[in-house]
């Protein structure tokens, strides 16, 4: 590929549109969500090639207090991080939750995940049936709860797939009934 155009960036200016790309892939926006090697994610590697490691550890930061205040739900109980204070909730990649969920709802796989639960300020084992990827949520059959339920990608620490057995079929009727419940 050829580049179509040459041009400086301040310091300052790399620092800003790294940032946006970092943002926008730690919460799985457009391209940057499929983990792919797209346009966006290239831009993102070069931009940090050229950061200092002292740039590069200061973008993590403000990237994850960014995801952590400014992008939550305020109804959700997530309390925002304080950014003079170390950072002590989860170690997440949310590209790579996103991918494994997208995974499993394609083929029809559950999940078992360390989910954070800051409420409590404590990780939980959960197993799960995913059905729906909605932004940076998605929702699943919760099988400890036995309930459908709302969980956020950017506070999985680990997510594995699991075959789906017994449980999958239980949900899938339960997602049916659903529906055509709604239909009435």
């Amino acid at each position: 590929m050829r580049a179509l155009m040459t041009f400086e960036l301040e310091s300052d200016e790399v620092f800003a549109v790294a940032l946006r790309l970092q943002v926008f892939r730690d919460l799985g926006v457009g391209s940057l969500a499929q983990g792919a090697d797209t346009p966006p994610d290239a831009l993102l590697r070069k931009l940090r090639q050229v950061l200092t490691k002292s740039q590069q550890s200061d973008l993590d930061s403000l990237a994850t207090y960014i995801v952590h205040t400014a992008f939550h739900d305020p109804t959700d109980g997530w309390i925002p991080w304080d950014p003079d204070e170390p950072w002590t909730g989860p170690k997440y990649e949310p590209a790579h939750s996103r991918k494994m969920l997208q995974k499993a709802v394609a083929q029809n796989k559950d999940i078992e995940m360390e989910y954070f639960t800051h409420s409590r300020g404590e990780f939980t084992k959960r197993h799960v049936t995913p059905l729906k990827i909605n932004g940076p949520y998605f929702i699943g059959h919760c099988h400890e709860r036995d309930e459908e339920r709302t969980f956020r990608i950017d506070r999985i620490a680990d997510i594995r797939l699991v075959k789906a057995g017994r449980r999958r079929a239980k949900v899938s009727s339960l997602q049916s009934k659903k529906e055509a419940d709604k239909a009435k």
